[in-house]
């Protein structure tokens, strides 16, 4: 599967050489394989649901920073940009 690949990949050669691991993957970008990771893969990224505190936070962060999404990000711990921007968006 890609997404084995892809994690495969990123274990070699690191998070900094995303031209490098793309060469790799048939018809995918380094952008599209540096997203996928970071977006979804990375075993950093939490995949439970949404709490209130959670979104309390988020919310204030949000207010306090407006659209910052990586800075936002670094005030959850576990929550992607991508997964911060769209729960403010949703």
């Amino acid at each position: 599967e890609e997404d084995d690949l892809l994690t495969a990949l990123v274990a070699q050669h690191g998070l900094k050489k995303w031209a490098e691991i793309a060469k790799h993957i048939p018809g995918r970008s380094n952008t599209q394989c540096r997203e996928r990771w970071l977006n979804q893969l990375d075993p950093k990224i939490s995949k439970r649901k949404w709490t209130t505190d959670d979104e309390e936070e988020l919310y204030k962060a949000h207010a306090a920073l407006g659209p910052q999404w990586a800075q936002i990000a670094k005030q959850l711990p576990g929550r992607s940009t991508l997964a911060v921007k769209n729960r403010v968006n949703s």
